[in-house]
């Protein structure tokens, strides 16, 4: 059961803290041309900066899951607390290229520990109606990552230097502490272990190849646009941090408005058609905002198609995998994480080769292989054609 005591503090906490870990994790888009401007550093260097941001997560969420259910569940917002003020200072403080890279690995270890945290969380606390309540949760990541952006091309448009940016968004902590030391967090449940050959069987199969590739490729699309379009609007449309800044933020706001709706689209539609559905209309639109100078606005539309994704694919491999989700899901997740560093890292070595133009478009080469996973899961995924 989950704790009686004070429940609307603990909901509201969840919320509190989904906003800042949206907010926090999507300044870093807007901060890049700033960061390497001040170091000198090559695109290449910047891909290897999100290579580490996600190494962090990943390694959060791998075993984040397994301290969550095993030790006691507030301290694990505690420690993701203590994590992320380490990293800021850290990131405050950085006078060379490589504590940057280990600023942001440290606060994405923590932006992994709170993701994993608050969706155990929200599962537990939100009996009822746990859907919509879970949708709303990622509400409010989808308005902290809207006005992250907003918020850092403003500073930024104020000559404020770029670690400062970092180090005044730390002040969100600070309610976000309060609420959690008021609110009541539902105890660990020593969950059973997931055996050795059961994860192995699982690692072997297709189909979690299958989920891996699809994963991965849904966060190239999501995860390149977050990283690289506000360096494209800067460098080649010649806008300003704070005009690139509001095209960001109206990605990720279409992109909540996403969250919110794309999922009655999944489940009248059917799961494979609704996927290949928003995936051409987003690849389309990508094609075509670079190609039209004059219409940035669509890239922002891109976030409306591309929300679906992951937890749509999420969906359908919990349909497929009933048994050993958890383990299935990280080994999928882990899987498609490493599949988008490797294009992160090979986007930022094609700005450095071929220019940025060339680089950036290659984001949208995920649409055309997550098509031809999307297509080989109708005969290989039994759930995959699924709806109410």
């Amino acid at each position: 059961m989950i704790a009686r005591k004070r429940p609307y503090v603990t909901a509201i906490f969840a919320f509190c803290a989904m906003f800042v870990l949206g907010f926090m994790d999507n300044i870093r888009g807007t901060v890049i041309p700033a960061i390497r401007a001040s170091f000198a550093v090559s695109y290449a260097s910047i891909g290897l900066l999100f290579v580490f941001g996600f190494a962090g997560y990943l390694v959060a969420v791998l075993s984040g899951g397994i301290i969550f259910d095993r030790t006691g569940r507030r301290m694990i917002f505690v420690g993701a607390m203590v994590v992320l003020c380490a990293g800021l200072l850290v990131m405050f403080q950085a006078a060379t290229y490589a504590a940057v890279l280990l600023a942001m690995m440290t606060m994405s270890l923590s932006f992994g520990a709170f993701d994993v945290g608050l969706n155990a969380l929200g599962a537990r606390l939100f009996l009822k109606n746990t859907a919509v309540m879970m949708n709303l949760l990622h509400v409010f990541f989808g308005l902290g990552a809207a006005a992250g952006p907003r918020y850092a091309g403003w500073l930024l448009s104020k000559e404020v230097r770029w670690p400062v940016v970092y180090a005044i968004s730390g002040v969100l902590l600070i309610p976000t502490a309060l609420l959690l030391w008021k609110s009541s967090i539902p105890a660990g449940t020593g969950g059973p272990k997931t055996s050795l050959r059961h994860a192995t069987k699982l690692l072997s199969s297709p189909r979690i190849a299958l989920f891996a590739a699809l994963l991965g490729a849904g966060m190239v699309l999501e995860l390149g646009m977050g990283n690289w379009l506000v360096n494209f609007l800067i460098v080649e449309r010649g806008m300003s941090e704070s005009t690139a800044s509001v095209y960001m933020a109206l990605f990720f706001l279409l992109f909540t408005f996403g969250r919110l709706t794309g999922g009655y689209i999944s489940e009248e539609v059917g799961y494979q058609r609704s996927l290949l559905l928003f995936t051409v209309a987003a690849g389309g639109l990508f094609a075509v905002a670079v190609a039209s100078p004059g219409a940035p606005i669509l890239f922002s539309c891109v976030g409306y198609f591309v929300s679906i994704l992951f937890p749509t694919v999420i969906t359908m491999l919990a349909r497929e995998f009933p048994h050993h989700t958890g383990t299935a899901m990280a080994l999928a997740m882990t899987g498609g994480g490493l599949l988008q560093m490797g294009a992160n890292w090979s986007i930022g070595l094609l700005h450095d080769a071929a220019g940025v133009v060339v680089g950036f478009s290659a984001i949208g080469l995920s649409v055309p292989f997550l098509l031809i996973m999307l297509l080989l899961t109708g005969s290989t995924v039994k759930g995959a054609k699924a709806g109410t």
